[in-house]
């Protein structure tokens, strides 16, 4: 089963994830059918400030994710479903970045 977890996806750096679905209601061109698009998971961040613990009550860490897909088609932002074979899927928000140099 995916975690939503900072280290669940620390551990699936370099692995391909499929990714199906539409952007959602709300989202720029929402309503687009997206392909079935593989794409590589090629960095794990962690968003927290240098030297500080977590707030109180907070149970998720902030992270990043930051994965390399095909050029075409180019997926517009929205919520999609991600999905890692037979450990499961989750619907995640992606926003895209640009293309590599």
């Amino acid at each position: 089963m995916i975690e939503l977890a900072r280290a669940w996806f620390q551990r699936h750096h370099g692995r391909t994830f499929v990714v199906t679905g539409q952007a959602t209601a709300g989202d720029s061109d929402s309503g687009r059918q997206a392909e079935r698009i593989e794409m590589e998971l090629v960095e794990v961040t962690d968003l927290r400030p240098a030297n500080t613990n977590l707030p109180s009550g907070v149970r998720q860490e902030p992270f990043q994710l930051l994965f390399h897909g095909p050029e075409e088609p180019l997926l517009p932002q929205g919520t999609y479903e991600l999905s890692a074979g037979d450990e499961g899927s989750l619907h995640l928000f992606i926003v895209p970045i640009g293309l590599e140099d």
